[in-house]
């Protein structure tokens, strides 16, 4: 786990190789070949970055270690603040749209099914479209009797389903 851009810059030579040490599993040298294919998971405060990389050589002195070709292309891995708990369960909203004031009276209830449950938010499916910055008032009960209300939420995300 590098924690700067400086301790990743001392792995890598003039940007077009990296050495890696040896992967272990309990003191023991997991045996790669020249030429595989591995899979480098970098982990940073703001993410984990991934990539795909081919062992070009391996070194022995003064450590054993790995050296890959610097990758092509790396991707950022967002890190969750809070565990996605798959559950389905009825919940009841209704619509305020993006610029409607949360009082009026007027709004239909709407029904749709949870697909999981975070502490940061949630993700369910309706027959209806929302619009992404709509605000939403939420009910819905937890199988443990716990209820909950009329929870202010936002869009921030929608996805189009079968």
């Amino acid at each position: 786990q590098w924690k700067t851009d400086e301790e990743i810059k001392n792995y890598i030579k003039d940007n077009k190789e990296i050495m890696i040490g040896l992967p272990l599993d309990k003191g023991n040298i997991v045996p790669l070949r020249i030429g595989s294919f591995v899979n480098i998971n970098v982990t940073k405060s703001d993410g984990i970055y991934t990539f795909v990389a081919k062992i070009t050589k391996r070194e022995l002195k003064p450590y054993p270690y790995f050296v890959i070709d610097y990758p092509k292309r790396i991707k950022r891995i967002q890190r969750r603040n809070y565990v996605r708990i798959p559950i389905n369960l009825v919940v009841m909203y209704k619509n305020y749209g993006k610029n409607e004031p949360e009082n009026s009276v007027d709004i239909p209830e709407e029904k749709g099914v949870t697909v999981n449950l975070s502490g940061g938010g949630m993700c369910f499916l309706s027959v209806k479209e929302i619009e992404i910055g709509s605000t939403l008032k939420v009910s819905f009960a937890l199988p443990s009797g716990v209820i909950y209300k009329d929870i202010k939420s936002i869009i921030r995300r929608k996805e189009k389903v079968g």
